[in-house]
């Protein structure tokens, strides 16, 4: 007994420039319709684009006839063999596009990924190691926390949020100025960061710390000599201004019943003067050589 070629079971309506087809009394899905098969109806035909239900087909193109309404109709079975003709035309012309053509050109070697490098060519690109590691999905958790170990790159690589507290799904630029690094959150510009190479210091008993911005600290102990007035020079010159400077007298050499009182004076970006002098219960002593001074400088 042959195959069918055709269906007509029922009446179907469909209205003219539309691409949906209504079925009355058809079993179009459970009677096997494909896409690909061909709806005829008063004379005129187009391919079936999709079966929907047993109910409704979807045509490729708009009916170019007038409206039917529950009229007669005929579905054309396209043979098995013309069907996949086609489908192999269609996965040749995708094949043809020149890109598996370009991939076929390759000399393929170790270590090395093809890429695309326009329409239809290709080149070939160093795969290392710790790139492969990148590209491995096995266990992408253990990858982040060990790519700097199995790449022997020493360092473990930056994950990007995740942390206590932290926002998720924000953007981070990190760059550099030509000067120093910068920082952007989104659209926020957080400005420059922090680093050593910003910030010399001398961490002596007299030493310095420079801040990013230009704020200087500095301090240090020295000892009174003479009549107890003496010049003291900054570790390093403020480069514009000291904004003040502040002096006490370690006097652990006075009597019990004396106090040494210090302050300072023509305070200018190189250094400054110290003047210390004694008071008793009596009054004035006389000046304090030999006694230590403690002092703090801060300027920019």
């Amino acid at each position: 007994m042959p195959l069918p070629s055709t269906y007509s079971t029922g009446t179907a309506s469909i209205n003219a420039n539309e691409t949906t087809v209504t079925g009355q009394g058809t079993t179009w899905l459970t009677t096997g319709l494909q896409a690909g098969d061909i709806f005829w109806a008063g004379g005129l035909s187009c391919r079936i684009a999709a079966v929907v239900s047993n109910t409704q087909l979807t045509l490729a193109f708009p009916w170019p006839g007038s409206t039917r309404t529950a009229a007669a109709y005929e579905v054309r079975y396209t043979p098995d063999a013309q069907r996949v003709l086609a489908s192999t035309r269609e996965v040749l012309d995708k094949l043809t596009n020149g890109n598996i053509y370009a991939l076929a050109g390759l000399e393929t070697a170790a270590d090395k990924l093809p890429y695309f490098t326009g329409q239809g060519t290709a080149g070939l690109t160093a795969l290392s190691a710790f790139m492969r590691t990148l590209l491995d999905d096995a266990d992408q958790g253990a990858a982040r926390t060990t790519l700097g170990a199995q790449a022997n790159l020493g360092f473990t690589p930056v994950q990007q949020g995740g942390g206590a507290g932290q926002e998720g799904g924000n953007k981070i630029y990190l760059g550099w100025s030509g000067q120093y690094p910068l920082l952007q959150v989104d659209f926020l510009n957080v400005g420059r960061i922090w680093a050593d190479n910003e910030a010399p210091r001398s961490l002596a008993q007299n030493g310095y710390q420079k801040f990013p911005g230009g704020v200087i600290l500095q301090w240090g102990r020295s000892t009174t000599s003479g009549r107890g007035d003496f010049r003291q020079v900054f570790p390093t010159t403020f480069p514009n201004a000291c904004g003040a400077v502040s002096a006490i007298m370690d006097s652990g050499s006075l009597a019990p019943s004396n106090a040494a009182l210090v302050n300072t004076s023509n305070v200018d970006q190189s250094g400054f003067d110290i003047r210390a002098r004694v008071i008793s219960s009596g009054g004035y002593v006389g000046d304090q050589p030999g006694n230590t001074a403690l002092w703090m400088a801060i300027g920019y």
